[in-house]
């Protein structure tokens, strides 16, 4: 009855796992260019967490609220670096970190 609701909830996982995944080696590229390097760790702590949650999803479905938690906190911090880079004139975080058929071709992908 309430399938839709756990579709939800996974597209919505799936769409933070892409973004995290996607953004994080363009960040740490462009902050290692600009020489930022503090920032290395801290990003690559936040791939390996981002990595730790989606294999959870993949073996779980539903990830807990904490695990969820995780991913949104990542996402937030992300989008702030990225306001910090000279991308944000060209495209914004969710233009620039999307599937290129759309979400709605991504989330009729397997997992």
């Amino acid at each position: 009855m309430f399938g839709w609701i756990k579709k939800a909830q996974i597209n919505e996982q799936r769409k933070l796992v892409f973004q995290n995944r996607h953004a994080i080696p363009a960040l740490k590229a462009y902050f290692e260019s600009s020489n930022a390097r503090e920032l290395l760790p801290l990003l690559d702590g936040y791939e390996e967490e981002t990595h730790r949650v989606s294999l959870l999803a993949m073996e779980q479905g539903i990830l807990s609220p904490a695990d969820l938690k995780v991913l949104f906190e990542i996402n937030g911090e992300l989008r702030k670096f990225y306001m910090q880079t000279s991308l944000r004139f060209i495209k914004a975080f969710d233009e620039n970190y999307r599937p290129i058929l759309g979400w709605k071709a991504f989330y009729k992908q397997d997992m």
